[in-house]
This record gives C-alpha cells, sequence and structure tokens, in this order.
C-alpha cells in the first residue's frame, strides 16, 4: 500500500485529503507543521508527499522542499503543492522547487485523485 503524507496546517483541509486518499486505498500520514512532517519522514520515507505552501507559525512549504530536496535520502520523493495561492509562473516554481505538481484550493475530488495516481505513477 502506498503511503502518502498530507502536510498542511489546516486541519479541516488534512480531514478533506486524508478521507478522499483513504478511500482510493493509500495509507496516509498526517502533519500539521513542517517539523512534525520532517519527524514523520525521518521515521517512515513516504510514497508522496502533498505540501502546502503556507504552513503556520515561520515555517513554509517552500523551506521544506529546500530540505527535502538537499538530502539525498529525501530528494526523490515525489511532491505536489496543494495550495490557495495560484502562481502565474506555474512552471517556473515547479522547476524552481522540483515538484511533481500544483494543485490549488479549492480542488474538484475526482481531478485531484487523477493527479496524484499520476504523479505516483510516474514515479514506478
Amino acid at each position: 500500500m502506498q503511503k502518502i503524507l498530507i502536510v498542511d496546517d489546516e486541519e479541516e483541509i488534512i480531514e478533506l485529503v486524508s478521507f478522499i486518499l483513504k478511500r482510493e486505498g493509500y495509507s496516509v500520514l498526517e502533519a500539521s507543521s513542517m517539523t512534525l512532517a520532517m519527524n514523520i519522514i525521518h521515521r517512515e520515507i513516504p510514497d508522496l508527499i502533498i505540501l502546502d505552501l503556507m504552513l503556520a507559525s515561520h515555517e513554509d512549504g517552500f523551506e521544506m522542499c529546500r530540505a527535502l530536496k538537499c538530502d539525498d535520502r529525501y530528494k526523490n520523493i515525489p511532491i505536489v503543492i496543494l495550495s490557495a495561492i495560484a502562481f502565474s509562473e506555474y512552471e517556473l516554481v515547479r522547476k524552481i522547487m522540483d515538484i511533481q505538481d500544483y494543485i490549488i484550493k479549492p480542488f474538484n475530488n475526482d481531478d485531484f485523485v487523477n493527479r496524484i495516481k499520476n504523479v505516483l505513477k510516474e514515479r514506478t
């Protein structure tokens, strides 16, 4: 069973995404901060990370992406950004951050699932 880590500081988003992914048969890990997410990743490496860009307090998704991509143990974990922020320079952000997809909140559930499946399919 593929393992997906959801990193978001909004409990409602974590619950929704977790419900959708579990319904599709994925194992789900949850973290409400970068610190918690990194602790989880150190214990068990997920097959995919779904990451919000704007986390509470001083942490952000950009920082977490940089930390993961600079570490040989984690640099190949696919990352999908799930954010309320719509970047017009999406492709530039995608390349700079080395992410696999960028999904804007609110999202269509079926489209979300298909995009996650595509990213995981590309990994295998």
